[in-house]
């Protein structure tokens, strides 16, 4: 049998030799061991499903507790970003949409701006003659439309309808033969209530300038002047002063974003406003507190006079 070299030797004789006093220690330890387990075993053979019991309730309420803390701090973060914790319950009852006020408006579903732009449109004058007349509304898409569609009750006035005139017409042919007068109104389009498909009705604008322009107005929050058409891409001038004259424009249904409450990436969104745009006005709010008054808003210096004149329609001061 080869010897070990000596240095080697030496080295496994120094660090696995016990004196007296270490080998007491690992003996002593040793019997601690073994005692440990034979309890452990002793305790499980009488007691096991009542100790297992305890450890499994144990567990449970410590997830439980775990739970409860997530939700709370849950709850806590929610109501710290304002955020809603429920979203509201959507209500629907038959309604006319020309007489409703803004929290039946939002019992159906809309937000509290939807709901003012709508309201807006009736108090200028508007008027709802057919339930198809609500997809007119720009800020009510066509999925909420046909979710509203079946609980729409106009009442319809004592004016004669369509129907009535052409029933008068067949029982008197006078009336059939004698050319109805022209209505220049017709030619006209309200902006900020035309779908792509009615805009199609204009010379010279295709399916692509319709969903370019409609898409435009979605970002705006519509439209306030008709030189806005000119900033639709690819509208060039000789389009623009062959369109416009088949438009007007109604800024009372302006859908405004709130200038105090906005968050960062809410005011990002609107095409008026770039990334340094944006940082002075959150900047300003930050020191000076909430804009009290369209006022406070123009005397926003370090924003070109230009741009505060083309954004203040889109805000407002709540």
């Amino acid at each position: 049998m080869p010897q070990l070299p000596g240095k080697i030797k030496s080295i496994l004789k120094e660090y696995f030799t016990f004196n007296r006093r270490e080998r007491n220690g690992i003996l002593s330890l040793l019997l601690i061991l073994i005692a440990i387990q034979i309890a452990r075993v002793i305790i499980l053979n009488q007691d096991g499903p009542e100790i297992q019991i305890k450890l499994l309730e144990q567990a449970v309420s410590e997830v439980e507790s775990q739970s409860i803390d997530r939700r709370t701090n849950h709850t806590i973060a929610t109501k710290k970003n304002n955020i809603p914790a429920i979203k509201a319950k959507i209500d629907y009852f038959n309604f006319d949409p020309n007489t409703i006020s803004k929290e039946q408006w939002m019992r159906l579903g809309l937000s509290g701006k939807q709901a003012k732009v709508v309201l807006k449109y009736v108090a200028k004058g508007g008027k709802f003659q057919k339930p198809e007349d609500l997809k007119k509304i720009f800020v009510i898409s066509e999925e909420k439309y046909l979710q509203l569609e079946p609980w729409i009750l106009i009442k319809q006035d004592k004016r004669a309808s369509k129907d009535d005139v052409i029933s008068r017409k067949t029982e008197n042919p006078e009336i059939i033969n004698k050319p109805e007068p022209f209505n220049i109104a017709l030619k006209v389009l309200e902006l900020n209530m035309i779908d792509s498909i009615n805009i199609l009705q204009v010379p010279g604008v295709g399916p692509a300038f319709a969903r370019r322009i409609i898409k435009y107005r979605r970002k705006l929050g519509g439209y306030t002047d008709l030189n806005q058409l000119k900033e639709v891409w690819g509208m060039d001038s000789s389009r623009f002063y062959s369109i416009k004259d088949y438009f007007t424009v109604n800024d009372s249904l302006i859908e405004q974003v709130s200038i105090n409450s906005a968050t960062f990436k809410e005011l990002l969104q609107h095409p008026y406003l770039d990334f340094n745009h944006v940082k002075i006005i959150v900047n300003y709010r930050r020191k000076h507190g909430p804009f009290d008054s369209p006022k406070s808003f123009m005397e926003l210096e370090t924003l070109s006079d230009s741009l505060r004149q083309k954004i203040i329609p889109y805000i407002s001061f709540e």
